[in-house]
């Protein structure tokens, strides 16, 4: 069964999402905890970098 998100000013759906099942959702939250304590563990000076990089990816973007 989808999940629909719906404008409540129009009642038109904006979009449809699948469902995950249990085993996706257990799945995705160790993918998630594995990455958190991957990014505990990096530097200031790497965060850093990222961080910029990723401001520079999203001033890029937004005109496109």
């Amino acid at each position: 069964m989808a999940i629909e998100s719906i404008n409540p000013t129009t009642g038109k759906m904006i979009k449809s999402f699948d469902t995950f099942t249990n085993e996706k959702v257990e799945i995705i939250i160790n993918e998630m905890q594995n990455d958190f304590l991957k990014w505990k563990e990096t530097t200031f000076d790497e965060r850093k970098k990222l961080m910029l990089n990723t401001a520079n990816i999203l001033r890029n973007e937004k005109n496109k």
